[in-house]
């Protein structure tokens, strides 16, 4: 199945945090200052995103952002994560541990 909780995060300073790895698909709606992932599992490291998708994945993802934050974070199965909930429409076993812009 799935499920999804909305959250708010305002601290004095920037947050780096490490997100662990998971076998489920991820997406990251950001009402706040955008997302900087530092590392990702394949993914474009370095840009800033106010919407992600993190996939499968089995390495630690590090995240940060300027610590103005809120938003919403919706975790689904492998099986719930296939068309049409893939931004480009490709099943989840091509796109496993990348991070798509939507």
């Amino acid at each position: 199945m799935g499920d999804y909780v909305g959250y708010r995060e305002r601290l004095s300073t920037a947050v780096r945090r490490r997100e662990i790895p998971s076998s489920d698909v991820v997406m990251v709606v950001a009402f706040g200052d955008p997302l900087h992932p530092l590392r990702l599992p394949r993914g474009a490291a370095g840009e800033r995103y106010t919407c992600l998708v993190v996939a499968l994945h089995d390495s630690v993802a590090v995240i940060e952002h300027s610590g103005l934050q809120h938003g919403v974070a919706i975790r689904l199965s492998p099986l719930r994560a296939s068309p049409p909930t893939w931004p480009s429409g490709l099943p989840s076993h091509p796109v496993g541990r990348r991070v798509s812009r939507s």
